[in-house]
């Protein structure tokens, strides 16, 4: 094997950030956001990633030009945990003389911090989307706000992806925590007409390998 020689060496701007996708697991991810700051064009190709001196893992860094922004996954955070549940689902008649079907969800979304500071956690949730003119699904409520970020309001959101932006202070745990941080969404379901068949469907389950949100 032919030998490998140092060519260069790039020190990117680095932003990190937390994200949590609790429909999929418990599990919280430290993500890095890289700008390549020197003036070199960065090839694609395989990248060993260390945190801390400590091998985390491997990864495919693209074609990045000078200024161009990428991103790099750091694996969980053992002091950070996200839970969704279900609180209620309710089934029942709805319209004027009850020709309709009225489906209405209830979730939360519990933000456990142990790191022993305030981090900021961006979670990831969905809501159904419907593929049948006779089937509307929207979002009744959800608090706090979703997330104001410009691109993920223009591309995310409308394909039914949630966003929160969330403030978790140190210490937050468990249900009885003063600095717990919760999500109650609701969802709405309706079918109309009554015809048989028609179903509501929710947004293709992402694989798990990593790539359920980017």
């Amino acid at each position: 094997m032919a030998p490998h020689n140092r060519i260069g060496s790039v020190s990117p701007e680095t932003a990190f950030g937390y994200v949590a996708a609790p429909i999929l697991t418990e599990r919280v991810y430290l993500r890095g956001t890289l700008r390549n700051a020197s003036a070199f064009q960065l090839l694609p190709g395989r990248a060993q990633v260390f945190m801390g001196g400590e091998f985390v893992g491997e990864t495919q860094v693209p074609s990045v030009a000078p200024q161009g922004e990428f991103r790099v996954w750091f694996g969980p955070d053992p002091a950070l945990s996200a839970r969704r549940e279900v609180l209620s689902k309710v089934t029942g008649a709805s319209g004027l003389f009850g020709g309709a079907e009225l489906t209405t969800w209830s979730n939360r979304i519990t933000i456990s911090n142990g790191t022993g500071r305030d981090v900021t956690v961006e979670v990831l949730d969905r809501r159904p989307v419907s593929r049948n003119e006779k089937v509307e699904a929207k979002l009744a409520s959800a608090k706090p706000a979703l997330s104001a970020d410009t691109a993920y309001v223009a591309e995310r959101q409308p394909q039914g992806i949630l966003r929160w932006d969330l403030p978790v202070p140190a210490g937050a745990r468990g249900e009885r925590a003063p600095g717990r941080t919760c999500v109650p969404s609701r969802r709405h379901a309706r079918r109309r007409g009554g015809a048989g068949g028609d179903r509501l469907r929710g947004p293709r389950r992402p694989h798990r390998g990593g790539r359920a949100f980017r």
